[in-house]
């Protein structure tokens, strides 16, 4: 007999068992990061938190490729919330439990939710790899949400992106002035073009790199 399970971390020290078939987007998107946040000295990863504008607020990440993956998302006019392993699927026989944390939620502007797991492009046909993530979207295209494997980005859309990442808060800029430059600006441009059209001052060299202009 197989059974399949959900695990959701409601608090520090409390977790919460959902049988897969009841499982909602109520019951899990307020729970907390399931693994505890750790760094340790040697390690080959580089975990922290990233402001996300999508959530007024930090969003944890294990590694430099979620950092990139989770900026990208933070630019999707499509997301409009985000949390980061969210929950633990368990599914256990009479062989072997498994168990899988995936690495981000997201929900969507029409109300479904997106489930999404990171992984270096060159690990994506490692036999276990692959047995994991086809068991994990059978049961996450159960529950009628979209499931996504994603790994490096374009590295020139990323930089881009990193760069802009900086410039999201609300609280560093006037409504006027964002309305104003989102109505000069009408196409993506070089910085330097984008200030030149807002603002008529010419910028050092340094700003004649592309970029897209965020529209959020």
């Amino acid at each position: 007999m197989t059974t399949e399970e959900v695990l959701v971390r409601v608090d520090v020290d409390k977790v919460v068992r959902i049988p897969a078939c009841e499982v909602s987007r109520d019951k899990v998107a307020m729970g907390l990061p399931f693994r505890a946040a750790m760094s340790r000295r040697g390690q080959r990863h580089f975990p922290g938190w990233y402001w996300a504008a999508t959530m007024s607020g930090l969003v944890w990440y294990e590694s430099r490729l979620e950092l990139s993956r989770l900026q990208l998302a933070d630019f999707d006019p499509q997301v409009i919330w985000m949390g980061s392993q969210p929950f633990q699927l368990v599914r256990a026989d009479a062989a072997r439990t498994r168990r899988h944390v995936p690495d981000f939620l997201f929900g969507l502007e029409d109300g479904r939710m997106r489930v999404v797991d990171v992984k270096p492009r060159d690990r994506l046909t490692r036999p276990k790899v692959r047995m994991q993530f086809d068991w994990t979207r059978e049961v996450v295209e159960g529950w009628g949400w979209e499931y996504r494997v994603e790994s490096e980005p374009d590295p020139v859309l990323a930089r881009n992106v990193r760069f802009l990442a900086g410039y999201r808060r609300v609280s560093q800029f006037l409504p006027d002035e964002v309305d104003a430059a989102i109505a000069a600006v009408t196409a993506p441009t070089s910085v330097g073009a984008a200030i030149r059209q807002v603002t008529g001052w010419r910028p050092l060299g340094w700003c004649s790199s592309r970029c897209w202009v965020s529209r959020r």
